[in-house]
Parts: C-alpha cells; sequence; structure tokens
C-alpha cells in the first residue's frame, strides 16, 4: 500500500466508524464510492508473479561548459527504457535516485507510462557534474493498478557507469632540484657527472668512454693524453601528492569548495609532472583512504584523475589525522607534495618524514582568507581570527624549522609561481632555521 491506498483506506474506516456511532444511513452510502474504488484498485492490483519486465540503461557525455574560473561542468546524458514482456497491460512508475554532485537541467528522474504488451517506455534526463564516479546497478520500478493505490517493487538490472575526471588548469614544466632521486635516467639533474645534455666538466680518457665525448681541442694541446666531456646526470624523481580528504578540513563560502580547489591543484600537478617524465603517485587521506601507486605514463595520469574523480571529504573522528599518512610504504627517494589546510596536531607527520629523511613540501591554502565573503565585516578584526592568524603561523614556522619549504597559499593568487619559487629553493630550505610567512 502506497500513501493514496493509505488515505481512501483511513477515509473509509472513518465514515464506516461514524456511521455506526451516530448510526446514520448517509455516512454508510458515503463510503460508498470509496469501498468501490478501494476494492476495485485490489482486484486489479498486480503480483509478482505476473511481471516480466526487461531494462537497460545507457549514458553518454554530451559536452563540456565552464561553470567558473577555475571548474568546467560536464554534461551526460542518461536513458534508462523498460519492456514490458508479460501479457498484460501494466501500469509502471519508472525512478532513479538523485547522486550527490548532479544537476539535472532537462527531463526528470520520474515517468509515469502504460505499457501493452511488448511496448517500450523510456527515462530520460541530463545532468551537469564537475567531476564524480556514477554508478547504476538496477532501475526501480513500481507497477501499480490503474488507480495507481497498490503497488509492486521490481528492479530489474541495469548496470552503467560513467566517470567525470576533475577538470584542471595545464601548468607550465618547473624543474625539479632534487637532493634524492631514483636511479633511472630522467629529467631531474643531480650534481654528478654522467650522461645528460648540461656540461658538468672535463676528465681524462678512461676505457669505455664514448668516443663522440671526447675534446678534440684539449687533446690538440696535449698529444700525448685524451680528454673526455662530461654532462649532469639526469635521473627521474619519484613524487607523491598528498591530498588532505578530512572532513573537518573542508570548507565552503561562496558557492565554491576548498577540496574541489584542492583536487584541481593536485591534478595540474600530476598533469606537469608526468608530462616530465616522473614517476607520480596519490594518497587521498582519510578514514578510508584512497592510492595510487607511483607509476608513469599516461595512464598513470589517469588512473590519478580516476581516483580524484571519486575523492569525498570523509569524516571519523578515530582517524582524523595525517599520522595515518603510510609513509613507509614509499621509496625514501620520494618527494612528497602535502596539500592541506593544515591543523596543530599534523605538526607531527612532518616531524616523522624528517626522521625517516623524506623530502617534502607543504602547500597550505589560507583558509580564513578563502572564509572572506562569509565572515562578517564587523567579525574580521576580532580577537578570535588574530588568535588564529597567529596560530597558523606558528604551526607553520614549526615545520619551516624542520627544514622544509611551506606555500602559505592564498587562494585568490596563481600557486604555480609560488610552487616554482618552493622547489627553486628546495635545497636551501633544508637547512632553514625559520620561515617568514
Amino acid at each position: 500500500m502506497n500513501k493514496g491506498s493509505r488515505t481512501i483506506a483511513l477515509s473509509l474506516v472513518g465514515l464506516l466508524l461514524g456511521a455506526l456511532a451516530f448510526r446514520s444511513g448517509n455516512l454508510a452510502w458515503l463510503a460508498m464510492p470509496f469501498l468501490s474504488y478501494f476494492g476495485l484498485g485490489l482486484l486489479l492490483a498486480p503480483t509478482n508473479d505476473a511481471i516480466y519486465l526487461r531494462a537497460r540503461r545507457s549514458c553518454r557525455e554530451t559536452g563540456r561548459e565552464a561553470s567558473t574560473s577555475i571548474e568546467v561542468s560536464t554534461s551526460i546524458e542518461v536513458v534508462a527504457s523498460i519492456r514490458n514482456l508479460g501479457a498484460k497491460t501494466i501500469y509502471v512508475l519508472i525512478a532513479d535516485p538523485l547522486m550527490e554532485r548532479m544537476r539535472i537541467t532537462e527531463g526528470e528522474l520520474e515517468l509515469r507510462a502504460t505499457l501493452q504488451p511488448r511496448e517500450d517506455a523510456e527515462l530520460r534526463y541530463v545532468f551537469e557534474t564537475n567531476r564524480g564516479c556514477f554508478e547504476w546497478k538496477r532501475l526501480l520500478v513500481k507497477v501499480s493498478d490503474p488507480f495507481g493505490l497498490f503497488e509492486v517493487e521490481a528492479k530489474p538490472e541495469a548496470e552503467a557507469k560513467t566517470l567525470v575526471q576533475p577538470s584542471y588548469r595545464k601548468w607550465q614544466s618547473i624543474p625539479l632540484r632534487l637532493q634524492k632521486t631514483l636511479s633511472s635516467p630522467g629529467s631531474v639533474p643531480i650534481r654528478l657527472g654522467g650522461g645528460g645534455t648540461d656540461f658538468w666538466g672535463i676528465r681524462e680518457y678512461q676505457p669505455g668512454d664514448p668516443l663522440k665525448r671526447l675534446y678534440w681541442r684539449m687533446n690538440a694541446r696535449n698529444p700525448l693524453r685524451r680528454y673526455t666531456k662530461e654532462f649532469i646526470q639526469e635521473r627521474t624523481a619519484e613524487v607523491i601528492l598528498v591530498l588532505d580528504g578530512r572532513q573537518r578540513m573542508d570548507l565552503g563560502a561562496g558557492g565554491e569548495s576548498l577540496f574541489e580547489r584542492e583536487v584541481a591543484t593536485v591534478a595540474g600537478l600530476a598533469g606537469m609532472l608526468i608530462r616530465q617524465g616522473q614517476r607520480v603517485g596519490l594518497f587521498v587521506m582519510g578514514p578510508r583512504p584512497r592510492n595510487v601507486f607511483p607509476d608513469y605514463g599516461r595512464i598513470q595520469l589517469r588512473r590519478i584523475l580516476n581516483c580524484l574523480a571519486g575523492a569525498e571529504p570523509q569524516s571519523e573522528k578515530a582517524r582524523e589525522s595525517l599520522r595515518f599518512l603510510p609513509a613507509l610504504r614509499y621509496s625514501r627517494s620520494a618527494f612528497m607534495v602535502v596539500v592541506s589546510p593544515f591543523d596543530d596536531d599534523d605538526v607531527c607527520v612532518f616531524q616523522r618524514l624528517r626522521v625517516l629523511g623524506y623530502q617534502a613540501v607543504l602547500v597550505s591554502p589560507d583558509t580564513l582568507r578563502f572564509a572572506g565573503p562569509i565572515v562578517a565585516d564587523g567579525a574580521r578584526d576580532s580577537l578570535a581570527l588574530d588568535a588564529y592568524r597567529i596560530e597558523r603561523k606558528v604551526g607553520l614556522n614549526r615545520i619551516a624549522n624542520l627544514g622544509f619549504p611551506v606555500i602559505d597559499w592564498n587562494l585568490e593568487r596563481e600557486l604555480q609561481p609560488l610552487f616554482k619559487e618552493a622547489l627553486t629553493h628546495l635545497a636551501p630550505a633544508q637547512r632553514s632555521k625559520g620561515w617568514k610567512p
């Protein structure tokens, strides 16, 4: 029974009880239309053994449109069809759930139809989203009598899945200057002579050196000796992108989400590093972490973007700290880029990274500047905000004292030049004694 049948039943019972209580024949006759309506619906109500349905679903991308200066909305068209394989006419309600991040722009999520035998009905709608993983297993179908009083629920299989990767701005290439790299050749120069493209120095020829590296000018001046040129070795870096996915670190202001900005930043960083040929991995920190092990190439970039597409802020008090970052699963030569609004409890994580010998940089969005539109004018100069600013500066300075570069990111500015400056001074920062905002 649904809401309509319950209403009819309560009205019928009320009229019959009133007729008995007041001994009124008029009330009894008034109940007859309700009784006939209810009885006819019960007589024509469908049964499970008489329902034969076949469902199909398809979804496709129809276009992309810039929703803001940063985000790009993707339009997805979903078509769900159902066929009546039975021998009787049925009355159906087809419905799909409204998932998170879906904004319906065309059509509706429900459809009522009357299906003759071998007849089809089609539910079609279009929604927009910035990113996300959308998966359907079954289609909800409610078969009812002609009056819609009694319903039988059926869920035929209609599987479909679509993945909308986050949009991001393409970063220009930023050269890396790291103290620790992998042994495989790449694009990160190190302070050792060997194979490369930039000139390093001259040394005496040794058996086995390529003849193309002979320094003929020096050989002409010293006929009894042979000299060869050396170049700066270039190797591959292993970069781990750490995204803070804790619920209490997310913030919404002015229709924007801080977590969405962080996701776009990590996607842009991953794209730049993959183009450079680096070995890139991803770890989304949270109660139920998401992980992409380091690898190379476009397929790895696709894995990272797919992981970011399904990333959501999560909350669980037992694991609401970055100390659960599994640093030991990565190489000791890995370079970690931590994107997090930062909390005082997170300092211990960087202390652990320092003890283990990892290289890292902290990109910390300024939450106070981001929340400026929702902060009242009278509260902008309050003591609470001043205390928060001081507490944040002290915490960032503690991390900088450990030798890690810190980027206090004002979200109104582009991150790329700030990140480039931090990497340029990465080696001196390992010996830094403090940080100035």
